[in-house]
Parts: C-alpha cells; sequence; structure tokens
C-alpha cells in the first residue's frame, strides 16, 4: 500500500531553516536542474549553500556540493521521507522503519533498528544527541510514531502525547529547541513539546497537516486535502490561526529563513509569505508535485518533488531558485 503524499522541513545541529536572518530572495527564474528522474523525491535539506542533500523513493539521493549534483549511493533501496542534515553526514528516515545515518568521510551507512512495520515521515533533533523521528504504521493500522534518541539509541519515546489512536499518524516534527518542538499529522494534529509534556492545539479543522517549520519569520503548518490549508503560530496569543490562501491546492512543504518564507505543493504550487499573507506564484515551475523544499543562507531555494500520486514513485524533479547557476543533471 502506497503511502499518502505528505510534507516537511526539519534540521540537525540548526543548519537548515536556521535562526539567522536572510533578506528576502527577489522572485527569479526558477533552474530545472533535473527532471523526470526514475525516482521521486520528497525532502531536501542541508547544512550550506554547498552542502545540499535531496532524498525519495528507492534509496535515491542526490548531494550538490557548490559545484555539482551528484547521485550517492546511501547503502538503501527503501524510499526514503526525510533528510535532516547532521555533522558527518545526513541522517535519512523512511519505509520500514528506516533510521539511516549516512557518513561523507566512508562513504558508509550505519542502520538503526525501526519498526519493521514502521514509516518514518519526518525527522529533526536540537543537536546530534538528542533526535525525534516521527510517522505511523505502513498500513494506517498501528499506532502513531514518535521515536527519539536521547541517549545514543533509537527508541519508542518514553513520553508520548496522549489521546492519538491508530489510524492517525504524524507526519512531521521540527523545533527550535530541546523544549520548543511541535509534532503535526491527520485529522489537523498539532502538538507542542516543551521538554516536560505536550500541549494540544487546534487550527480550526481535522484537515491533514504535513509539515511544520518554525525557522522563519513564522512558525507555520501546511497541509490540506485537495484545498491548501495553511496555518499561522501567534506566539504571543498561544493559539494558531487559519491564513490559507484560496483557491489553491494542497501544500505539501514549508520551510523559512528570517524573512523568507516559501512553501511548494500539488501542481508545482509555490506560495510566498510577503509579511501579512501567503501569496501564490503566478507562474509555477513544474506541473507535478513538489513536496520538499528549503531556503540555503544565500537565499537560495531548492525545492523537490515527483510524481507522488504514482506507485512506485517516480518523474522526479529538482529546482532551484537563487544567485547561483547549477548544473543540470
Amino acid at each position: 500500500m502506497r503511502p499518502p503524499v505528505l510534507g516537511l522541513c526539519l534540521f540537525v545541529l540548526g543548519c537548515p531553516g536556521g535562526e539567522d536572518d536572510t533578506s528576502k530572495t527577489a522572485e527569479s527564474a526558477w533552474q530545472v536542474v533535473a527532471t523526470d528522474l526514475p525516482a521521486g523525491l520528497m525532502s531536501v535539506q542541508g547544512t550550506s549553500a554547498d552542502d545540499v542533500w535531496m532524498v525519495g523513493a528507492a534509496g535515491t539521493v542526490y548531494h550538490y556540493d557548490g559545484a555539482a549534483v551528484s547521485a550517492v549511493d546511501v547503502g538503501t533501496t527503501e524510499d526514503v521521507w526525510w533528510v535532516a542534515p547532521g555533522t558527518a553526514g545526513p541522517l535519512l528516515v523512511g519505509a520500514n522503519g528506516l533510521i539511516l545515518d549516512y557518513d561523507v568521510a566512508s562513504g558508509q551507512g550505519t542502520p538503526s533498528a525501526g519498526p519493521a512495520e514502521g514509516l518514518f515521515f519526518g525527522v529533526w533533533g536540537p543537536s546530534p544527541d538528542d533526535l525525534w523521528a516521527v510517522g505511523g504504521d505502513t498500513y494506517g493500522a498501528g499506532a502513531p510514531l514518535i521515536w527519539r534518541n536521547s541517549g545514543g539509541t533509537w527508541g519508542s519515546a518514553a513520553t508520548v502525547p496522549a489521546g492519538v489512536n491508530a489510524p492517525e499518524m504524524y507526519y512531521k516534527v521540527h523545533g527550535k529547541s530541546a523544549s520548543d518542538l511541535w509534532v503535526v499529522g491527520t485529522a489537523g494534529i498539532i502538538q507542542h513539546w516543551d521538554g516536560a509534556g505536550w500541549t494540544d492545539y487546534d487550527c480550526g479543522g481535522d484537515g491533514v497537516l504535513f509539515t511544520v517549520h518554525t525557522g522563519g519569520d513564522v512558525t507555520v503548518a501546511v497541509g490540506g486535502a485537495g484545498q491548501a490549508l495553511v496555518c499561522n503560530f501567534d506566539p504571543a496569543t498561544d493559539t494558531w490561526t487559519n491564513v490559507s490562501p484560496a483557491f489553491l491546492p494542497t501544500i505539501n512543504g514549508v520551510t523559512g529563513r528570517g524573512s523568507t518564507m516559501i512553501g511548494v505543493g500539488q501542481q508545482g504550487t509555490v506560495i510566498r509569505w510577503d509579511g501579512s499573507a501567503w501569496i501564490a506564484d503566478e507562474e509555477r515551475p513544474t506541473t507535478v508535485v513538489l513536496h520538499g523544499v528549503w531556503v540555503d543562507e544565500e537565499g537560495g531555494i531548492w525545492a523537490v518533488g515527483g510524481n507522488l500520486n504514482s506507485t512506485p514513485i517516480t518523474g522526479g524533479v529538482i529546482l532551484y531558485q537563487g544567485p547561483r547557476t547549477v548544473n543540470s543533471l
């Protein structure tokens, strides 16, 4: 059974989507770095403009090193749903309980034992020794998954949110610190961890939320089912508000760095935060599903996607918008 189309953004070590301010990237032409790749891509994250990782179906991984984009064999054929860059290389999570640390220097991946029928859709951590992975049962039958590595070993988190049962799923986790992180998922799930316990929040409905991100000017969660669902968090009032743009399809991924805030979704949709509202680009860079997006410290924007509504997931696309000229695959 193919998992539902999802979205997200995250970071490890404060690298992707960091808190440093970057002026809003001026809209320019998107560069099509790759199109119609054999496997669709679900996530893109990096530590810098010279270290960007893109991952997807069937263990597909690409890396941009500042000079060129190239394929990397990380030693798995599982679908990789999310990537979080760390100090030695990327951390990948995905199908069949995949948790894989890839070491760039050695070219080797070190797996950790995850639940055999589990599917991790998101991963994030405030430090290398405090990491969170979220997901659910592959067939939608088991309880949602929240795993944690807080001492060198992965396992089911000792403290998990109450009141969320099968067949719900968690899709993404993201935060600012060990005592300030958010988890989102199906049925409008929005839950906050303060370092000691969980608090439930609501954005005014039960629509699915695919991605949450805290690294830009606003904390935002995105999703939808046919229609875009976008929710902003106001720390002054401790509330989430539905700020969805009208007449747009599902938004899968969102990211931010300083005042540059951008989301991507179905039919190549791109939305940007202008300081008061989410506005859609008039022109779309592709017609396929965009699923992941990340902004580097130069204001360069990377977006990935593919035919995520198909089985198997094919037709991968890599896009870049920013000050560099990136080689085409």
